[in-house]
Parts: structure tokens; sequence; C-alpha cells
């Protein structure tokens, strides 16, 4: 039993996923008008260059993969934000949590508590139905 509100976002969501149909439509035209004025020996030496910088690029970002790391834990055992030229290492404290249901639950037989209750702002995220 759906309301006209829930009607409208459903139609809504399917422009939004006609739209994502047109843009891959649009890069796949492109790409094939790319792939129309490249010769065969082009497209193998294309494929060829792709792969050979597709390790070296893997490479390079498990190194700085594992040197964020290592800058990562220091940082963290320092408890403090570290800035240089280009980068920097903030540091947030870990944020405090409740169990919720817990407090809920307390909360009923103790209704004061209730006045350090607070929610934060919902979030929407769209994503394809599997």
């Amino acid at each position: 039993n759906m309301n006209s509100e829930e009607k409208q976002i459903q139609a809504a969501l399917d422009v939004l996923y006609a739209m994502r149909l047109l843009v891959a439509s649009i890069k796949e035209e492109q790409q094939s008008l790319i792939d129309e004025i490249l010769t065969e020996e082009q497209k193998e030496k294309i494929l060829e260059i792709n792969s050979e910088y597709a390790t070296r690029i893997e490479d390079a970002n498990h190194t700085l993969s594992e040197a964020e790391d290592k800058v990562k834990i220091t940082v963290k055992g320092m408890g403090k934000t570290v800035k240089s030229n280009n980068l920097q290492a903030v540091f947030t404290a870990g944020r405090v949590t409740w169990d919720g249901k817990g407090l809920q639950g307390y909360a009923a037989a103790v209704p004061d508590l209730w006045q350090f209750a607070k929610q934060g702002e919902p979030t929407i995220s769209i994503r394809e139905v599997k």
C-alpha cells in the first residue's frame, strides 16, 4: 500500500537508473568510435601497454598503502595530528559509544536519561537492487 510520495520517489529512481544507463551508453559509444579508428596492431599495442602498466600501478599502490599504514600506526601511537608541506596525518580520537538498546531499556525505568539522548541526521544512499 503505497502513497503518492513513494510513487513519485520510485519514478525518480527509475529516471536516475535510466540516466546511469545513458552515461554508460555514451562511454560505450565513445570507446566504439575510438576502436573503429585503431588498427588491430594499435589495439594490441594498447593492450600490451595497459597490461604492463597495470602491474606497475598495482605494485606502486601496494607500496604506497604499506607506507601509509606505517604512518597511521605511528601517528596513532603519538595521539596527535602531524602535518607536512602537502599531506597531514589527522589524528581523531575514537568515538565513545554506548549500548543503545541497554540504555533505552534502562531509560524506561529512569526516564530522566532521555534528556541526554540525541538522534543524528539520517543518511540516504542510492544503490542498485540486487
